[in-house]
């Protein structure tokens, strides 16, 4: 995607905080009050409570559609407070800041190129640090500081093992279930297959077989399951008007395989 360049800072908040308490707001108005002018943009709340799996998802899925110069901010944190750390990464133009839990690993495994600081400086934090909210007293004014231009290499050190989760691509044939959205839809990390391949291939995952991809959720009648070419560049198993996931054979992580249908 073409980034425009804009004047105004603009920083995004992934967090599994919900609605119901005031923790999102409240690292807005961390970052307003030090930044009156940046664009602070929700990018999701509702994540599932300490799925990092889910916000490393979220996260990659929806970066490279904001300007250069981004600040991606991503708390789903279920060690806040013990000895894990937190990072900032400058990668692809953009700046990242979240707990060293992997949660940045499919951000990275796509931009390759990246510099990363543990965040230890007490300057760029509040001025009292609680145990169990380093999303507003970490995170929060560490991208407003980076909104008002200090200096990335004063945050902290360098380090280069960050925290991994499983690659985002199969290494081998057989795939697996990445992200379960809102619908129910099952987003696998299997590339579609190319067009005159699709009436052939069967894809499998549970006891669920279903032959072809359809081209789009109406193709199939309701209820029914069908596999499309999702808008993340990934395979997807829906149901027309219902949910797919079933748990807990239908659910994240459970194998996909794909074969064709002439191998029968």
């Amino acid at each position: 995607m073409t980034n425009a360049q804009t004047d105004r800072a603009v920083i995004t908040l992934t967090t599994d905080f919900g609605w119901q308490d005031s923790f999102a707001g409240v690292m807005k108005g961390v970052i307003i009050c030090l930044n009156p002018e940046a664009v602070v943009i929700d990018l999701a709340h509702d994540l599932t409570a300490h799925c990092i799996e889910e916000a490393a998802f979220t996260l990659w899925s929806a970066f490279k559609y904001f300007p250069e110069k981004t600040i991606h901010v991503a708390v789903v944190d279920p060690g806040v407070g013990s000895g894990r750390h937190i990072l900032a990464v400058k990668a692809g133009g953009y700046y990242f800041v979240a707990p060293d839990n992997g949660l940045l690993s499919y951000v990275l495994d796509e931009i390759g190129d990246y510099q990363i600081r543990l965040v230890n400086n007490p300057d760029i934090m509040l001025e009292s640090v609680s145990r169990t909210f380093h999303g507003r007293d970490i995170m929060a004014p560490v991208a407003a500081h980076l909104s008002l231009g200090f200096p990335f290499e004063t945050l902290g050190p360098t380090m280069d093992r960050p925290v991994r989760l499983k690659p985002l691509y199969p290494d081998s044939g057989e795939g697996r279930i990445i992200h379960v959205d809102r619908f129910g839809n099952l987003i696998t990390n299997i590339k579609p297959p190319e067009t005159e391949l699709w009436d052939d291939v069967l894809i499998e995952t549970g006891e669920v077989v279903i032959k072809g991809v359809s081209l789009h959720y109406a193709q199939a009648p309701a209820g029914e399951y069908l596999a499309v070419a999702g808008s993340h560049g990934f395979l997807e198993i829906a149901r027309n008007s219902a949910r797919a996931e079933d748990p807990p054979a239908l659910t994240l992580n459970s194998a996909v395989r794909l074969r064709s249908s002439k191998q029968d």
